[in-house]
């Protein structure tokens, strides 16, 4: 089940079956499936089983295929495998997201969601830059992070129709996500919006109310 580029077209399976394969110790499967559970759920929850489904599965692939690229380019044998490994784009997906929130890590270290990002990349490049033997190998591995970015950003504006509604948990979602691409679109919006809050302020000056008031 482990993807190792020489034997692609033999075991063409391998694309998809990688991330099933337990890596080292116990542990690994066991923080890797807790790890997945975590933030798949959320995704699951927000777009909907079979969107996530093929976003898993899509990322999974394009992570081999790049990685089978990388193997003819550098002329080293690529290897994937490990759950911890497949979370890579769902990690990506979900710190994009959730910008704004912190995760705290082993209940003491506080992690922003965009460094967490940045951080789950780095170790997705380091992991397979030591399993396949060569620095940039890693680099080749970062595709699955990438589609993750472009999905959350532009992507999902592409396929709508095939998005669940997002759950109420997100309770900005929608406006961290629905962002218009064009910088000057999203400019305008925020200009708008600024001065939509300034004269809902002066409103509530002039009505004599405080904050303390009902």
């Amino acid at each position: 089940l482990t993807f190792l580029s020489p034997y692609l077209l033999v075991r063409p399976w391998t694309l998809l079956t990688w991330p099933f394969v337990a890596e080292g110790h116990l542990l690994n499967l066991i923080f890797g499936s807790l790890w997945m559970y975590w933030v798949g759920s959320s995704l699951e929850r927000a777009w909907g089983t079979r969107p996530f489904g093929l976003f898993l599965a899509a990322t999974t692939a394009l992570t081999s295929l790049t990685a089978f690229v990388g193997s003819l380019v550098l002329g080293v044998p690529a290897v994937l495998l490990g759950l911890f490994l497949a979370t890579t784009a769902p990690t990506v997906a979900w710190c994009l997201i959730n910008r704004r929130e912190t995760i705290v890590i082993y209940f003491v270290l506080p992690v922003p969601a965009p460094v967490l990002a940045w951080l789950t990349l780095a170790f997705t490049w380091f992991s397979v830059s030591q399993t396949s033997g060569h620095p940039l190998m890693g680099l080749f591995a970062l595709s699955g992070g990438a589609a993750a970015w472009w999905w959350v950003t532009m992507g999902r504006h592409w396929a709508r129709g095939l998005r669940a509604p997002a759950n109420a948990r997100f309770a900005d979602f929608g406006r961290e996500t629905d962002a218009p691409a064009n910088p000057v679109t999203r400019w305008l919006r925020r200009r708008e919006q600024r001065k939509r809050d300034e004269k809902l302020a002066d409103i509530f000056r002039r009505s004599g109310f405080d904050d303390d008031q009902k």
